[in-house]
C-alpha cells in the first residue's frame, strides 16, 4: 500500500511536468523553471526517469555535474550564465546527459551538447531554442515585390540571420529555401511578409523622410585650389544626386529607379568583408550583389509613377543625409549609401626630395631604364620598385653624399590620407607681372615651386598601392653671379612636369624623376676684418662661382596604416563594467518583437 506522502511526490511530479510541457508549447521564457531547475528540489521533480539521477554545480571551479540528468535541466543552468532563458523542445527534453561541464565557457558547452546529442539551436536575442533535430522546418517562401538581396541585406543587419542555415534562391525568380529550427523557419518567413509588404505598397503620394549618418566618408563636397584652379571632390549628396535627379542639390529631380540592382567591383567586396571581420559583424551589410538581369522578371511590378520625385540633402553638422521619398526609393537610396559608405584604409606618404651630384651618379653607374650601383647596394630605378632594404640602403648612401657635399635632401614633408583620396603638397612662390593693352592693363600671377599631388588606391586584395602621380618642379633662373635672368625685367622661370601612374606592393618606394637641373654657387673666402679694408682688402678677399649639374630625384614611401583595435561594447570578464549589451543585440531584440504580430498573422 502506498504511503500517503509518496502518493502527494506523485501528484506534485505529474503537475510539475504538465505545467513545463504547457509552458514551452507556449514558447514564452519561463524563468519559473529556470529558477526550479537551480534548486536541488526543482531538479528532482523534473527528473521523470526510473533512474536515479543526480546533478551538482560547484560554486568554486563554475562546473555543473550531470548523471543521467535531463538536458533541459543543463541548459537552464547554462541559460543563467549567459543571461538568456533556454526554451527546450518535448523532444529535445528527452535526451539526456552525463558529465563535467565547465560553465567558464558556456557558449562551447552549448555547442558540443548539441552536436553530440543531435540537437539545434537558434538565439533570437530574447531566448536560445532548443530543438531536436527531427524537428527541423523547411519552406519556399516567395516574394511578390521584394528584391531578395533586400531581405537577405535586412536579416543580416537586424541580426536575424543565421549562416548556419543559410538562404537559397536563384536571385531571379523571386522565391527561395529556407531550412532550420522552426522558430528560424518563421521569423524568416515574417520578415519576407513584412519587406515584401513595404514593396507591395503603391506610389500614391505618400512620403517618407529618412535620415542615414555616414560614418566613413563625407556627405558635402571637399573643395581646394590646386595652383589657382579650383578642384572639387564630390561629397555622397552630389554624387546621389547626379545619379538619381542629374541635377545637383539645390535643384530639382525626377524618379528614381528603385527597383534597380546594385553591383559591386572585387576590391569594395573584399572591403566590405574586411570591415566585417575587423568589426565582429557590427557592420551594416553591402545590400545586393547579384547582376543586373535578378529582377527583370519583376521590374514592372516595382516600377514608380513618373511624378513621384525623390530629395536628397546633406546635412554637414551630423554628415547625414536627408531622404525624402517613397518607401522604395529611400529603402533603395538607403541600400546604395550602405555600399558606397565603406571604411577606407589610412595611407602614409612619405615624399623625399633629393638634389645629387650628376658627377657621383655618373660614378655610381646608375642607368636609368635599369640599375643602379651604390657600392655593394643595387637598386632599381623606373622600371620597378624600391624594397624596404633597398629604400634604407639608398637613404643612408644619400646622407653619405650630403657630408661631402654631393647630395642635398631639399625637402621631406609627409602626408596622412585614406585610399582614393587625393594628397596635395605644394611649396610654391609667386610673382606679379603687369599686362598692358590697349586700353586695359590687368596683373598676371606667376607661381613656381615644388608641387606633388599623389592619389593612392588599395589593389590586388590591398596586397598594392597604385599611385596618380603629378608633380611639378619650378624655379628662377640664376646667373653666374647668382642673380635672377631678367628678361624685359620679367624673371625667367624654369618648369618640369612628371605626370605618371605606377603600383606597388605594400612596403615598397617608388623612385621616380632624374632630370637634369643647373646650380650655380656664388662662393666668397677671406680673413675677416682684412677683406673689408678699401683698396688693400682685395688682397685677402678671394670669390668664385661653382657650376654643378643636380640630378633631381622624388622617393615616395606609401605606408599602409591597419585599423586599431576598438572596444566591442562586450567583455566575458569585466568586473567594472559587467556585462554590456551590444548594439546587434539591441536590433536583434527589436526586430523580433516588431515580427512577434507578423507570426500571429500566419
Amino acid at each position: 500500500m502506498a504511503s500517503p506522502l509518496g502518493s502527494l511526490k506523485n501528484w506534485k511530479v505529474c503537475f510539475m511536468n504538465e505545467f513545463v510541457r504547457k509552458t514551452l508549447k507556449s514558447r514564452v521564457p519561463c524563468f519559473l523553471l529556470t529558477v526550479l531547475s537551480c534548486a536541488p528540489a526543482g531538479a528532482n521533480m523534473l527528473n521523470t526517469s526510473s533512474a536515479p539521477a543526480r546533478s551538482m554545480q560547484s560554486t568554486v571551479e563554475n562546473t555543473y555535474v550531470a548523471s543521467n540528468n535531463s538536458v533541459q535541466q543543463l541548459f537552464f543552468v547554462v541559460g543563467g550564465a549567459l543571461h538568456k532563458p533556454f526554451i527546450v523542445s518535448v523532444e529535445a527534453a528527452k535526451k539526456r546527459v552525463s558529465g563535467n561541464f565547465d560553465l567558464n565557457d558556456p557558449k562551447s558547452v552549448l555547442d558540443t551538447v548539441a552536436a553530440r546529442t543531435g540537437l539545434i539551436w537558434y538565439d533570437d536575442g530574447s531566448s536560445v531554442y532548443i530543438y531536436d533535430t527531427s524537428e527541423i522546418q523547411s519552406s519556399v517562401v516567395r516574394l511578390a515585390f521584394a528584391p531578395y538581396d533586400r531581405l537577405v541585406a535586412y536579416l543580416q543587419s537586424s541580426g536575424l540571420y543565421d549562416p548556419r542555415f543559410p538562404l537559397r534562391s536563384d536571385g531571379r525568380s523571386g522565391s527561395f529555401y529556407v531550412s532550420g529550427p522552426p522558430v528560424y523557419v518563421e521569423l524568416v518567413s515574417a520578415a519576407a511578409k513584412y519587406i515584401d509588404a513595404t514593396y507591395a505598397k503603391p506610389g500614391t503620394g505618400e512620403t517618407t523622410i529618412r535620415v542615414i549618418k555616414l560614418k566613413n566618408t563625407f556627405v558635402n563636397d571637399r573643395n581646394y585650389t590646386q595652383r589657382d584652379v579650383p578642384i572639387s571632390v564630390p561629397g555622397v549628396a552630389t554624387v546621389l544626386n547626379q545619379l538619381l535627379n542629374n541635377t545637383s542639390c539645390r535643384e530639382g529631380g525626377r524618379s528614381a529607379p528603385a527597383g534597380a540592382i546594385i553591383t559591386v567591383d572585387n576590391d569594395t567586396r573584399s572591403a566590405l568583408e574586411a570591415a566585417s571581420a575587423t568589426q565582429k559583424g557590427n557592420f551594416p551589410p553591402l545590400p545586393s550583389f547579384n547582376a543586373a538581369p535578378a529582377a527583370r522578371g519583376r521590374a514592372v511590378d516595382r516600377d514608380i509613377p513618373s511624378q513621384q520625385t525623390i530629395n536628397i540633402v546633406g546635412y554637414s553638422d551630423t554628415n547625414s543625409l536627408l531622404i525624402q521619398g517613397s518607401e522604395r526609393q529611400v529603402s533603395f537610396v538607403e541600400d546604395l549609401v550602405n555600399a558606397i559608405d565603406i571604411p577606407k584604409q589610412q595611407i602614409q606618404l612619405s615624399l623625399w626630395i633629393i638634389d645629387i651630384s650628376k658627377d657621383d651618379i655618373n660614378e655610381l653607374g646608375i642607368r636609368w631604364q635599369g640599375a643602379a650601383k651604390m657600392g655593394n647596394t643595387g637598386v632599381t630605378f623606373n622600371t620597378s620598385s624600391l624594397t624596404p632594404e633597398s629604400s634604407l640602403h639608398f637613404l643612408a648612401d644619400v646622407s653619405a653624399l650630403a657630408k661631402k657635399g654631393s647630395a642635398q635632401v631639399v625637402s621631406r614633408p609627409e602626408i596622412l590620407t585614406q585610399e582614393n583620396v587625393p594628397a596635395l603638397f605644394d611649396n610654391n612662390s609667386s610673382f606679379y607681372a603687369k599686362l598692358i593693352g590697349e586700353r586695359t592693363s590687368s596683373l598676371e600671377k606667376i607661381t613656381y615651386g615644388t608641387m606633388i599631388s599623389v592619389l593612392p588606391r588599395l589593389a590586388q586584395r590591398q596586397q598594392e598601392i597604385e599611385m596618380i602621380l603629378n608633380i611639378q618642379d619650378g624655379g628662377l633662373l640664376l646667373n653666374a653671379d647668382g642673380s635672377t635672368e631678367n628678361i624685359d625685367s620679367l624673371p625667367m622661370v624654369n618648369n618640369t612636369q612628371i605626370s605618371t601612374e605606377a603600383r606597388v606592393p605594400v612596403g615598397y618606394s617608388l623612385l621616380v624623376g632624374g632630370y637634369s637641373r643647373d646650380q650655380d654657387e656664388h662662393h666668397r673666402l677671406g680673413i675677416p676684418l682684412l677683406r673689408d679694408i678699401p683698396f688693400v682688402g682685395k688682397l685677402f678677399d678671394y670669390s668664385y662661382t661653382s657650376h654643378k649639374k643636380m640630378v633631381r630625384l622624388f622617393l615616395i614611401q606609401p605606408g599602409l596604416l591597419t585599423s586599431g583595435e576598438t572596444w566591442q561594447g562586450r567583455t566575458e570578464n569585466n568586473p567594472v563594467m559587467g556585462r554590456t549589451w551590444t548594439s546587434n543585440e539591441v536590433t536583434l531584440k527589436s526586430t523580433v518583437s516588431m515580427l512577434r504580430e507578423t507570426m500571429k498573422d500566419n
